[in-house]
Parts: structure tokens; C-alpha cells; sequence
């Protein structure tokens, strides 16, 4: 997978050079419904993917505030060969909540989500943002995300 930034806008292609996905974020601000402004951060597998099979891979390690909590915004995923992903919520050694998938994916396919100012899923108050890989494809991604303390609640 290519990355090219030009202009303000990212351009994600794959190796042929044809662009897959766009994405236009506007500012890295975030505005919670009470005025509170958090920055949005980017998770980004930058050129190293998850390889198959892989259960609880950490995407986002968990928040050193137990108080807060991850609110996904959007997210793209890309594989080199069909597979399926799936995400969770995940604090050290206890269960992983699934929040989504299984996302099936095509062989030098990908999926993506844009921005959604609710968000997709959160996860649990001090949960790492873990993915679960099938067997047969190697996935990078990309996922835009907000930090917030767990007093200001986006339902699900």
C-alpha cells in the first residue's frame, strides 16, 4: 500500500497506483455536545500489517487513564489476500468484547468507514482497540479516534 499526501487530502492507492480511498478530514478537532475539545488522534499501520491469524493484536494500546475511554471515528483496513477481521475492546488479560466484524475482505481489497462524529463503537474505560485476523491475508489499516473520560457518553 501507497500513501501520498498532496494538498491536504491523503490518497491511499495500492502498488498499480490506483487510488482506493480518499480521505478528507477537515480539522483534528473534536467537539463533545457540551463544547469540550479533545484532538483527534490516527492509528496508521505504517507499512507493517497484522499477519494472519492473529487473535488481540494491539491497534491502540490501552489508555494510561483508566477513567477514559476510545471512541472509534472511522477506520479503513486493507488485505493482501481474502481474509476476515474482526475488532474488540480489550483490558490485559480479561475476555475481549467484539465491537465489530467479522469484515470480510477480498484479496487486495479493503473496507472503510468514514468519519462518523458519534462514532462507530467505543471501547471500555482503559481498553486497548485489539483486531483478529483470519487465516489467508496479512491487513493493515488506518483509524481515526478520540481519547475521551468516560463522564461524556456516546451510546452505542
Amino acid at each position: 500500500m501507497i500513501t501520498v499526501t498532496a494538498k491536504g487530502k491523503t490518497y491511499v492507492a495500492n502498488e498499480a497506483g490506483e487510488p482506493l480511498d480518499v480521505r478528507n478530514i477537515i480539522s483534528d478537532d473534536f467537539f463533545s455536545e457540551n463544547g469540550e475539545r479533545f484532538q483527534i488522534k490516527h492509528a496508521r499501520s505504517a507499512g507493517t500489517a497484522i499477519a494472519q491469524s492473529q487473535t488481540d493484536a494491539a491497534i491502540i494500546a490501552a489508555p494510561t487513564d483508566s477513567s477514559t475511554y476510545y471512541l472509534i471515528l472511522s477506520m479503513f483496513l486493507m488485505a493482501d489476500a481474502d481474509t476476515a477481521v474482526s475488532l474488540g475492546s480489550k483490558i490485559a488479560a480479561e475476555a475481549t468484547v467484539v465491537k465489530g466484524g467479522p469484515y470480510p475482505l477480498a484479496a487486495n481489497g479493503g473496507f472503510e468507514r468514514g468519519f462518523k462524529p458519534h462514532g462507530y463503537f467505543r471501547c471500555a474505560a482503559g481498553a486497548a482497540l485489539v483486531m483478529t485476523t483470519g487465516a489467508g491475508g496479512n491487513t493493515t489499516y488506518e483509524f481515526d479516534y478520540v481519547e475521551l473520560p468516560i463522564n461524556i457518553d456516546f451510546p452505542e
